[in-house]
């Protein structure tokens, strides 16, 4: 006796391949983000760049300096005489408030002023994505042969930190060209992301600086 033929089993749907483009896009969007920060902090260029009008507003840059420093650099025009903007600079008792930001802050402990040359500032720094340091660096001021005002430090500690950079005011056509370099280095972060960091926020101080000189006149 033979039966009616079995069944067949209902064919099975086609696996969807949504998760897989997404998961594909995910991982290509985090290693884009990952090569865009690594060029942005790890790729120096050999010249500096300044803007040459007030309306070019803050141009930053990964500089490569002479013995292989790499300091962030930015730079603006302020709509002020060099000696007024690097009056506003070396207003250490205000730094707090120059370098206050999102991302991080400066305290100052003690300010020690020896003559108009030198000053040694003690404090901490504060930051959300690279953790706190000491401050201890002693700025030195001095007089370029254009008329630049110049504010500049180097410090190294045997941890592995070193804090090194500057402050440039030098005469533009519409009043002061105001730079800011700095070059810092800490042993639980790469260097690249410290890079990335300090471009993020070096253009701040900058506006800062700007905003006190201009709304002073």
């Amino acid at each position: 006796m033979s039966g009616s033929p079995a069944p067949k089993p209902p064919a099975s749907k086609p696996r969807s391949r949504a998760p897989l483009y997404a998961g594909l896009a995910v991982s290509a969007l985090i290693g884009a983000m990952a090569l865009a920060a690594w060029v942005k902090g790890g790729v120096a260029d050999a010249e500096e760049r300044s803007p040459r009008r007030a309306a070019d507003g803050v141009v930053c840059q990964l500089l490569a300096r002479e013995g292989g420093a790499r300091p962030a650099r930015c730079a603006m025009i302020v709509r002020a005489p060099v000696d007024e903007v690097s009056a506003t600079v070396r207003d250490y008792e205000r730094f707090p408030e120059t370098f206050d930001s999102s991302l991080g802050s400066i305290e100052l402990s003690s300010i020690e002023r020896t003559g108009d040359a030198r000053v040694h500032l003690e404090g901490r720094v504060t930051t959300r994505l690279l953790g706190d340091w000491p401050i201890d660096v002693r700025v030195a001021h001095e007089d370029g042969a254009d008329g630049s005002r110049i504010a500049s430090w180097s410090e190294t500690e045997g941890s592995g930190t070193f804090n090194r950079g500057r402050w440039v005011v030098s005469p533009a056509d519409e009043g002061a060209l105001l730079a800011y370099e700095i070059d810092v280095q800490v042993p639980w972060a790469p260097t690249f992301l410290v890079n990335v960091v300090l471009l993020t926020q070096l253009a701040y101080p900058l506006r800062r600086v700007a905003s006190r000189v201009e709304g002073a006149r």
